[in-house]
C-alpha cells in the first residue's frame, strides 16, 4: 500500500489525480488529504468518491494531520503562505516513512506584480532547492513554463 498525505489539499484535484496515476501503474494507494478550509476538505472527499480512490480527508494542517508513516507527502502552493517554513517541513518530515519523499511546489518567484497579500515570502527554484538540500537529499527540481517551481527531497535520517 502506497500512502499519500496531501497537506493543503484544496479540492483534491492534484493529489487525487496523482493517486489515480499511481493506481493506473499498479500501485494500491491510500490518499489522506488535509486542508484548513473544511469546505475544501469536503470537496476533496467528493473527488475521492467520484474517482473511487481509497482514502479520506479532514479539516486541519500539517500539525494535525493523521500520523504516518506516508510514502509520499504532497505540499503544493503552501510554503509561501506559512509563517515559518522550517516548522512546516519539520511537521511533514515527522510523518514521512524512512524511504519516503516530500514533494513541494511554490510560485517560481512572483506572479505578475508580485502583490499577493497572502504570500509571506517568495521562492524561486534556486531558493527552494537551497532550502531543501539543507534538509536532505534532493530528488528532483524543475521550474515549469506555468511559473511554478517544483521540488522533491528525502529528509536526512
Amino acid at each position: 500500500m502506497t500512502r499519500v498525505l496531501d497537506v493543503g489539499c484544496g479540492d483534491g484535484s492534484v493529489g487525487v489525480w496523482i493517486c489515480e496515476q499511481l493506481a493506473e501503474h499498479g500501485h494500491q494507494v491510500e490518499y489522506v488529504g488535509v486542508d484548513l478550509d473544511e469546505n475544501m476538505a469536503q470537496a476533496a472527499a467528493g473527488r475521492l468518491q467520484d474517482t473511487g480512490t481509497q482514502g479520506y480527508t479532514q479539516a486541519g494542517d500539517a500539525h494535525t494531520a493523521p500520523p504516518g508513516p506516508y510514502d509520499a507527502i504532497l505540499c503544493f502552493e503552501l510554503l509561501e503562505h506559512v509563517p515559518d517554513p522550517q516548522v512546516l517541513l519539520d511537521a511533514l518530515e515527522q510523518r514521512l516513512a524512512p524511504a519516503g519523499v516530500i514533494y513541494l511546489s511554490t510560485p517560481n518567484g512572483t506572479f505578475g506584480t508580485g502583490n499577493n497579500p497572502h504570500h509571506l515570502r517568495v521562492y524561486d527554484l534556486e531558493g527552494l532547492l537551497d532550502l531543501l538540500r539543507r534538509r536532505g537529499l534532493l530528488v528532483d527540481g524543475v521550474a515549469g513554463n506555468d511559473g511554478v517551481a517544483c521540488a522533491a527531497y528525502r529528509p536526512k535520517p
